[in-house]
């Protein structure tokens, strides 16, 4: 007899069923626990066989390591590097997963063609929404980046037209702020109904009063699609899902249909005006130019991916990233000000050496404030709003630092982990605005290492516009206005990583300047 079962034990179990039945439950649980732990290590061993795949933490079957996925990934990551080093795999769900942590890493990489697909289980297609920029199939993506690229230098990004519109923009904001400032206020809102309209100009030739009954529907329903694409995200490693009963009822999929076809039939609409009125001698807009380059293309039978479909899909992404990523920016300057108020005034004594209190700032003046250029990358680096970007795809079997990367197999880039690597930034984890200027403090010292919209072809092609907007906004704000936290408010920099990473509701003084 084993020393678990003993003699007078055994004689207990032939007498006692009870006992027996017990017995039998246990050992079948220990039987039950055993099989999985071989079960699992079975699967490791063969997941983990592929030929010579990046080496990375065990996961279990048909999850893989997504139970252990925690809110904040991108730290997660950076410890995963620290034992696997800068470039490891992992399995989330049925999908192979290269992870890359180190800026020189995700340079080489991401501006290779092979990385440059997306998943073709996109969340977009959830919820029956054209996205050309998010595409799988390259040719679609590639065709529109280079339209929109061209479409903005034509509608003025660079030159003054679509500088001066953004400063009237910020003219009308300034003075929202202004009939604001004897009361704590929560910038989120007016902060994005003001930057939304610098893309509504560009895109539609047009702009809304903040409280416009059509903007509202507009960002009700986006932000519902937002939230019902955020919560469907994991379909992309689990695309089975869809199959799945009533999963699309749980993940409330109708919601982000709903909101897609709302969001569909308002810029429809505005298209539709557009095609009425639309004149090849007097282009107004990125809707103008997107019909006449469709319908010359169309003419002479020529093969592209442009249609009315697409157009409305463009618009949309344009409207939603062109918005989000600098509002989230913005606030994060107006909270890092608040909380460092010497910094703060360091800033405003160089715009005021400058500009005085009235002159309106230029994005070509930002070599002439270094401290306060100096302050907003160090903000970009500190506080990466996008810590790991949209997930790209490999499009054919390759290799990375010696490693077999095959076709399909997901790519994530940790820029957070590039933003915050001891080797390349002295106390990373320590706000110094002083590590982007020369040592005479003159000049602003860019680092290739710094990407907050990536790297490649497959990178924002909105960083041009954005960089501008985010240096207006920033400088007209202090040139205007002190910015303190409320009497008893002690910053403690909390936020969320969702897509972007977001800070918590809150609010500030503004006490006007120079007034």
């Amino acid at each position: 007899m084993s020393d678990s079962v003993s003699g007078l034990q055994f004689e207990k179990l032939l007498t006692d069923p009870l006992l027996w039945i017990k017995h039998q439950e246990q050992l079948s649980t220990a039987v039950a626990l055993l099989s999985f732990i071989i079960t699992c290590l079975a699967y490791q061993i063969v997941t983990n066989s592929r030929k010579n795949f990046p080496p990375g933490p065990w996961g279990l079957p048909i999850v893989g390591y997504m139970p252990f996925m925690k809110k904040n990934v991108y730290l997660q990551l950076n410890e995963l590097s620290k034992k696997y080093g800068e470039v490891f795999g992992l399995r989330l769900g049925s999908q192979p997963v290269l992870v890359l942590n180190s800026a020189d890493v995700i340079r080489e990489t991401m501006s290779r063609s092979e990385f440059q697909g997306r998943c073709p289980t996109s969340i977009f297609k959830a919820v029956e929404r054209e996205s050309p920029f998010f595409a799988s199939e390259n040719h679609i993506w590639i065709e529109h980046r280079k339209f929109v690229i061209q479409s903005m230098k034509d509608l003025g990004l660079g030159k003054s037209k679509l500088e001066e519109e953004v400063q009237e923009e910020i003219d009308t904001f300034m003075e929202y702020l202004r009939r604001h400032s004897d009361k704590p206020i929560d910038l989120e809102m007016p902060l994005t109904k003001s930057v939304s309209n610098n893309i509504c100009l560009m895109v539609s030739n047009e702009r809304y009063d903040y409280d416009d009954p059509e903007r509202e529907k507009l960002f009700n329903n986006m932000h519902t699609l937002a939230k019902v694409l955020s919560q469907t995200a994991s379909q992309g490693f689990f695309p089975w899902l869809r199959k799945v009963p009533f999963i699309n009822w749980y993940m409330n999929i109708e919601a982000g249909k709903r909101s897609a076809r709302a969001t569909k039939e308002l810029f429809s609409q505005k298209i539709e005006q557009h095609e009425k009125t639309l004149n090849a001698k007097n282009v107004r807009d990125f809707i103008d130019m997107y019909l006449l380059e469709m319908k010359a293309k169309n003419s002479k039978n020529q093969d592209t991916t442009l249609s009315l479909d697409r157009l409305v899909g463009s618009v949309a992404d344009l409207f939603g990233a062109g918005t989000i990523t600098v509002k989230i920016q913005l606030l994060w300057c107006v909270y890092v000000m608040a909380a460092f108020p010497d910094i703060q005034k360091r800033v405003q004594k160089e715009i005021e050496s400058q500009f005085g209190p009235e002159r309106k700032p230029e994005f070509r003046d930002a070599k002439l404030l270094p401290y306060t250029s100096a302050v907003i990358l160090e903000i970009t680096r500190w506080k990466t709003i996008v810590p790991i970007p949209f997930l790209r795809y490999t499009t054919k079997d390759t290799t990375v630092r010696g490693f077999n990367i095959p076709k399909g197999t997901t790519v994530m880039e940790n820029l957070y982990h590039a933003h915050h690597d001891p080797k390349l930034w002295s106390n990373p984890k320590t706000f110094m605005p002083e590590r982007f200027l020369s040592e005479d403090g003159q000049k602003v010292i860019k680092s290739p290492n710094l990407m907050p919209f990536s790297v490649g072809k497959r990178a924002c092609p909105g960083d041009v516009l954005a960089n501008m907007e985010v240096f207006l906004y920033f400088v007209s704000m202090l040139q205007k206005f002190d910015i303190t936290f409320p009497p008893g408010f002690k910053p403690t920099f909390s936020a969320k990583f969702t897509v972007a990473y977001i800070l918590d509701p809150f609010k500030v003084l503004l006490t006007p300047r120079n007034s």
